[in-house]
């Protein structure tokens, strides 16, 4: 049995039909009309729209966070530089968009994209990719908080001290 046996005659599987007469397939289009591939294409920018207004949602969710303190006296910020960077959400929105490409990726080359669905990404992809520009340059010069920096002044006063005092301390009993 051949591996056009396999299917049912006057089946499209993979953008070839399988000819009645069990012949060899011929490259045919799968759509039957232009009504189909409109209708495809407008699935496919549905489809794509939500999947970036996920991505802005989340964005929108996970810029509070940069700005999130905890304390009164002693306030700081909730979340690091670095654990900001790290963090689920912003990982997960940098894993979708990337699905989001392959997804595109896979649309050209089957020939399920139009110029409009091609200008809807790009503007959407645009929109995300300045978003998370600006995230992460919030991130990168967000201010630290009074506490933050009366605790860094302490920490670059105080840990040659420690240090210091640790050197000769270890000295003193034999260790050094």
């Amino acid at each position: 049995m051949t591996q056009y046996e396999d299917y049912p005659p006057g089946t499209v599987v993979h953008n070839h039909y399988y000819a009645p007469s069990g012949n060899a397939p011929q490259q045919v289009t799968t759509y039957q009309n232009d009504q189909q591939r409109a209708a495809e294409s407008a699935s496919n920018f549905q489809m794509l729209q939500a999947a970036f207004g996920g991505v802005l949602q989340g964005l929108a969710d996970f810029r509070p966070l940069i700005f999130q303190t905890q304390g009164f006296f002693f306030c700081r910020h909730v979340h690091s530089t670095d654990s900001l960077l790290q963090h689920p959400i912003f990982s997960n929105i940098r894993a979708r968009c990337g699905v989001f490409e392959s997804n595109m990726t896979y649309w050209r080359a089957a020939g399920k994209t139009d110029s409009a669905l091609e200008a809807a990404y790009n503007d959407m992809r645009s929109r995300i990719m300045s978003e998370v520009e600006d995230i992460q340059y919030l991130i990168a010069s967000r201010r630290p908080t009074f506490w933050e920096v009366v605790r860094d002044v302490l920490f670059e006063v105080f840990a040659p001290l420690i240090r210091y005092i640790a050197q000769s301390v270890m000295l003193r009993i034999g260790h050094g």
